[in-house]
């Protein structure tokens, strides 16, 4: 019962579905949450790679966007693999920052994942690593997005990168209350894009505890009379 401010989920992963749309794909049966499986289990249902290409869109905008070609592998090793690719250049065309350095020639980068966050975390380290561009919170920078002159930079050559721990885990119970009970909706949009672009696949949802508390005590005969003048306000939940 735990979130109500965002959810997160993805086929072997959790994934900041609320940030960027989509519906719910259950866990499939007899994999163990809290740790990672030795083999998982194969989707039951098509994953849309669409929430990423969003994710991109709010935060590079759609033209920078439109330059990935993205990808599910539910078998790869959890990680992604990263190349780009061109293609001949139509001169109808506008010319935007998909045009690479190569007169005439069009890039396309091909990114293809374990699942939806390490998708989201792999245009990221390309956006990171070859256009240079950064993502941070606002009081630290904010994120720089700016093309790179000439246009979005080819990789050299392929990039696989293979995750050493299946959790990304993000948040603590202190920031919950003394920071996020203010934030709103375009806040926290912004800030589970963020965690996306980072490959979080764990995140603390502390928003909704005291109704799991008040379900409790009712269930054990302690009335909202009682509990009412127990509770915290918003910013004390932490204690």
């Amino acid at each position: 019962m735990m979130l109500i401010v965002y959810i997160l989920i993805a086929a072997h992963d959790l994934f900041a579905v609320a940030a960027v749309g989509g519906d719910p794909i259950a866990r499939p049966p007899n994999t163990d949450p809290t740790t990672a499986p030795e083999v998982r289990p194969g989707w039951q249902t098509p994953i849309s790679t669409q929430p990423v290409v969003d994710v991109l869109t709010r935060v590079i905008g759609a033209e920078s966007a439109a330059i990935f070609q993205l990808a599910l592998n539910s078998t790869a090793p959890q990680g992604f693999t990263l190349s780009t690719a061109q293609s001949l250049h139509n001169p109808s065309h506008h010319d935007g920052p998909t045009h690479s350095p190569h007169s005439g020639m069009r890039i396309t980068v091909v990114v293809t994942a374990s699942g939806l966050p390490e998708l989201a975390y792999g245009c990221a380290y390309y956006l990171r690593t070859y256009a240079q561009m950064s993502f941070a919170w606002e009081r630290t920078g904010g994120n720089q997005v700016r093309v790179p002159e000439g246009g979005f930079p080819t990789v050299p050559q392929p990039v696989t990168v293979t995750k050493k721990v299946y959790w990304s885990y993000y948040q603590n119970v202190c920031t919950q209350s003394y920071s996020m009970w203010w934030w709103d909706w375009p806040r926290w949009e912004r800030e589970i894009d963020w965690m996306a672009l980072w490959g979080i696949n764990l995140a603390l949802a502390y928003t909704g505890q005291e109704h799991v508390f008040r379900e409790v005590y009712n269930d054990i005969g302690v009335n909202d009379t009682i509990l009412n003048t127990t509770f915290d306000g918003p910013a004390f939940l932490t204690w």
